[in-house]
């Protein structure tokens, strides 16, 4: 009986003893796996970073290149200068983001602008855009210093190249809107933060397996 208790002590010992050994190096390996997986996440992050900003590039490019036919303002709204329009379109989505600088040539005021409820809307091959703000915003435009505005439009059609027309609203009050007319936009077809996400972690995943 002693003998068989001898034996038995003897095995738990060389199984609690060999447990104690693969700990370590479980632990390693898992601190091995954490790192690469960190090491990773952050070449994800940096080829995320990497593609939006040629992306970017791309862009304001193509916005250098290809401007608006014309850009016409009332007389009553002589206060403002519109420039540095930029028209990009997510080719997944097809919602497209309209952006221009609005300088304020007398001194420093606030410029209301209206949504879809005040008549910003696209109009290209035939269709109504309205924009997806229904009721608008306000800005503070201060001397000598530009304000990016937004306007964005969604579902546009595929194979719209341009805007035939954007009519925005603005005013110095929301009881005096008045429109600005873009005539013939170019749109810049690419691919949003989000889709550009997903394809190079799609990319990673692949090279991975």
């Amino acid at each position: 009986m002693s003998k068989r208790l001898i034996v038995l002590i003897m095995s738990l010992c060389t199984l609690c003893g060999a447990a104690f050994a693969v700990q370590p190096a479980d632990k390693q390996a898992a601190r091995e796996q954490k790192a690469r997986e960190k090491t990773q996440k952050k070449q994800i992050r940096q080829e995320i970073r990497r593609y939006e900003s040629l992306r970017n590039e791309s862009v304001v490019k193509f916005a250098a290149e290809n401007k608006p036919a014309s850009i016409q303002v009332p007389i009553s709204m002589n206060e403002i200068s519109v420039t540095d329009v930029v028209c990009a379109g997510d080719n997944i989505t097809g919602t497209v983001v309209l952006n221009l600088s609005v300088s304020p040539l007398i001194g420093a005021f606030r410029l209301y602008m209206g949504g879809e409820n005040n008549g910003t809307r696209a109009y290209a091959k035939g269709n109504v855009y309205p924009s997806a703000d229904h009721y608008g915003r306000v800005y503070t435009l201060r001397s000598g210093q530009p304000e990016q505005i937004t306007v964005l439009f969604y579902n546009i059609a595929p194979g719209v190249n341009r805007l035939d027309r954007v009519d925005i609203s603005m005013g110095l009050e929301l009881s005096t809107l008045n429109i600005i007319t873009l005539k013939d936009v170019p749109i810049c077809w690419t691919y949003s933060d989000k889709a550009i996400g997903n394809f190079v972690r799609e990319e990673a995943a692949k090279a991975k397996n």
